[in-house]
């Protein structure tokens, strides 16, 4: 009987051992799962909410998107490659003109004795020695250039043309924009004739001042009489420019030169240009031939009435003295 007790007894606590089991799982060891399961759960929910609410990736942003990146990175090395070329040259081109003297200078040449080459200016040596600019020909030859400046008609440009051609002698007329205008039949028989026809700018201003200007503004005044030489002689004019008045500056120059202009200035020049006030024939016969020498570069106005009734007796004694006659171009640089 007491067996049988401790047995009952036994299995009643083994029942209430499993029950409190039960219990105890269910109130705690299951909650805390439950937790753990919905804490991961709305997690999860938060993550595809936050997808869904990003732009959707699609297949073709899966083959563009690394093409793009692979270009844009092409472009951006192009750039990089490109950009200290472009600095360079900007940097080379701003130091050679902040660098160049502004000054405006007026030309003139000293007289080194009968038929020696004159001296230029002490301030303009190194602009002649460096090719920005030219005052003879050379002292090697017995050449001659015959240069004569056109700012306006007085009459007389016909007359030379006449002498040019019984002698057989082509000369350089620098010619402004107004004067082409004026005188359309009358340039267009200096081109028939053979004669270099060059630039004297459009207004005739101080080309130091325009330089100051900038680079465009200064272009503009030999541009405009290339357009106009076009026009009235279907030709392009020799790319040859004086200086109006004989100022300069050395960013005068460089401008001229990078319009692919030799700026030319001249050996001998004499007070021929004031039509009231004509200087005496023998004087100026006497004093252009005392100042002659070999690669002259003679500037003569064609407005002066002495120069048109002197020129035929100078070439002849020109002639006899052995020189001869080239137009601009025949100078090699």
């Amino acid at each position: 009987m007491n067996r049988r007790k401790k047995i009952i007894f036994s299995l009643l606590l083994i029942f209430l051992f499993s029950i409190s089991f039960l219990v105890f799982y269910k109130i705690f060891i299951r909650k805390d799962k439950i937790t753990m399961v919905t804490k991961t759960e709305n997690k999860e929910e938060d993550t595809l909410e936050s997808i869904d609410k990003k732009e959707p990736f699609t297949v073709t942003d899966q083959i563009t998107a690394p093409e793009k990146k692979e270009e844009e990175k092409k472009e951006e090395e192009k750039k990089q490659s490109e950009e200290p070329k472009k600095e360079e040259k900007s940097e080379l081109n701003n130091t050679d003109i902040k660098a160049m003297d502004t000054r405006e200078k007026d030309w003139y040449f000293k007289f080194k004795g009968e038929g020696n080459l004159p001296e230029p200016p002490k301030e303009a040596k190194s602009y002649i020695s460096n090719g920005l600019a030219y005052f003879t020909g050379g002292g090697n030859e017995k050449v001659l250039y015959l240069t004569f400046d056109e700012g306006y008609e007085n009459g007389y440009t016909s007359k030379i043309l006449e002498v040019l051609k019984r002698m057989n002698v082509k000369a350089t007329f620098f010619v402004t924009k107004p004067y082409i205008s004026s005188n359309k039949t009358l340039v267009q028989n200096i081109v028939k004739e053979g004669h270099l026809v060059a630039n004297h700018s459009d207004t005739h201003p101080s080309m130091a001042s325009v330089a100051l200007t900038g680079y465009e503004k200064f272009s503009l005044e030999l541009i405009n009489v290339e357009k106009e030489f076009k026009n009235v002689t279907g030709k392009e004019i020799a790319k040859f420019f004086r200086p109006p008045m004989g100022k300069y500056s050395e960013l005068s120059l460089y401008y001229a030169k990078k319009l692919g202009y030799k700026n030319i200035f001249w050996s001998f020049a004499y007070g021929d240009y004031d039509v009231n006030k004509q200087p005496e024939k023998v004087y100026a016969k006497n004093h252009i031939l005392k100042n002659t020498h070999n690669g002259a570069i003679l500037l003569l106005h064609a407005i002066s009435k002495t120069n048109t009734e002197i020129l035929e007796e100078l070439i002849t004694e020109w002639r006899k003295r052995g020189y001869e006659f080239k137009t601009l171009d025949y100078i090699k640089d």
